[in-house]
């Protein structure tokens, strides 16, 4: 028995042993590897099957003077090499897009007018407005007809690709353009917004109409504008506020150099509102959170009001915010854009009031509230003049997005308070996404 399965067990593995005589002796009279190849692992059949993309720049040949100079030179002329090397390749690409572009409408002219010759009519194509028309293969999305899946959506990704490049081009062409003709060169072209397009409303004022500056002569901030009083604020928070909290706060204080933060310790809010009114604070700010994130902020101006809560969102502190620059305590300057009906200039006029009267122009501080689809972005910079006609800003930080939720009369009161203003999405335009409240 021993012996029979000794014999069944050398017949199993004859097979075995002849495959790898076979292998070895295809090795061996195989063509050996390159010296530039040794250590690498080869390609696979479906790598060397992979179809080049539209933005892989082709091969460039090195030649074998431009190799021993590679060699011979040093980390920093290396690293400047390969950078040119890349930029040319860039460039190369986007011509190779461009130019495929222009080819592929080309080809769809063609067919266009083979399909007129036999009576058919083509689809319309919307000519632009611009100065200067785009090219007719940036109007039309060449992948309209595409059924294949994956085919369409390379065709999609590569004509917007080609569209944002002609638009750069574009946009270059324009400035060169301004610089070299100065004073005679074409006006800029203003873009339509949503804002141009919003649905008219009864509440919208002028900037100098009469009988709103008389109302403003006599609200509740007049004392701040006619320079009786100077801004001091007061922040508390929740109860207990996490770290994010913390940090939003420093920003806060870092945005109103002159205003104090307070710790709430569980007292209401009407206590500590008459503790602000006691202290002889002009303004109170409590900053709630939500899974522990700012979520809203209540503005409260004393002594008689009024309150406004906001929501808060897309918070970014100063340390975030890529080359930010050194913050001091000088007063900002202020400038509110399109806050153009009773509610918004109501709101402009009390967030101003939260800063100092007349800002210190040496420090060359701007804080920038502005006003787009009912969201108040907050934004500070510093403006540097290069020259006497080239001036840059400078972001100091920090960033966050205000929307109002609601505006109440007097202090701030939920079950007794009279609102002067609360945000119902049925009673304000519901799906009208043109009608707007500041």
């Amino acid at each position: 028995i021993i012996f029979s399965y000794s014999i069944l067990g050398f017949l199993l593995r004859v097979p075995c042993l002849i495959r790898c005589q076979l292998v070895h002796a295809h090795r061996a009279h195989r063509k050996p590897a390159s010296p530039r190849m040794k250590g690498k692992k080869s390609k696979t059949k479906s790598s060397s099957r992979k179809r080049q993309g539209p933005h892989d720049a082709p091969a460039v040949a090195v030649s074998a003077a431009d190799e021993e100079d590679y060699r011979t030179e040093g980390p920093v002329e290396k690293e400047r090499s390969r950078k040119a090397q890349g930029r040319r390749l860039r460039e190369q690409a986007e011509e190779n897009l461009i130019q495929k572009m222009e080819q592929r409408w080309a080809a769809r002219e063609r067919a266009r007018k083979r399909t007129k010759e036999r009576g058919d009519h083509p689809p319309p194509v919307n000519m632009s407005t611009a100065r200067t028309p785009a090219p007719m293969w940036a109007m039309v999305n060449p992948a309209a007809g595409i059924r294949n899946k994956e085919r369409r959506a390379r065709v999609f990704q590569e004509w917007k690709r080609a569209k944002r490049l002609l638009k750069d081009q574009r946009r270059a062409e324009r400035v060169e353009e301004r610089e070299r003709l100065g004073d005679a060169a074409p006006p800029k072209l203003k873009p339509i917004t949503q804002e141009d397009k919003r649905t008219p409303d009864l509440s919208m004022v002028e900037e100098n109409d009469q009988e709103i500056l008389k109302e403003e002569e006599e609200d509740e901030f007049s004392d701040h504008y006619k320079g009786k009083t100077t801004p001091k604020i007061m922040i508390t928070t929740c109860a207990d506020h996490s770290p994010r909290m913390k940090l939003f706060i420093d920003e806060l204080l870092a945005l109103w150099p002159h205003a104090e933060f307070h710790c709430r310790k569980g007292f209401p809010l009407k206590a500590v509102t008459r503790f602000a009114i006691e202290a002889k604070f002009t303004d109170l700010v409590v900053i709630t959170q939500q899974f522990h994130y700012p979520k809203m902020m209540i503005l409260s101006h004393l002594p008689k009001g009024p309150t406004a809560t906001f929501r808060i969102s897309t918070f970014m502190a100063a340390k975030d915010i890529p080359d930010a620059g050194l913050r001091t305590k000088h007063a900002p300057e202020l400038i509110f854009k399109n806050f153009s009906t009773r509610i918004g200039r109501r709101i402009s006029r009390m967030l101003g009031a939260t800063f100092k009267l007349k800002p210190d122009l040496h420090a060359r501080g701007v804080v920038t509230l502005h006003n787009q689809r009912d969201f108040i972005f907050v934004r500070v910079h510093r403006y540097i003049f290069d020259s006497l006609s080239k001036v840059r800003l400078q972001e100091l930080g920090p960033r966050f997005t205000l929307r109002l939720r609601s505006l109440q009369h007097g202090l701030f009161d939920t079950k007794f308070g009279e609102w002067e203003w609360a945000y119902h999405k049925k009673e304000m335009g519901g799906k009208d996404r043109l009608m707007f409240n500041l």
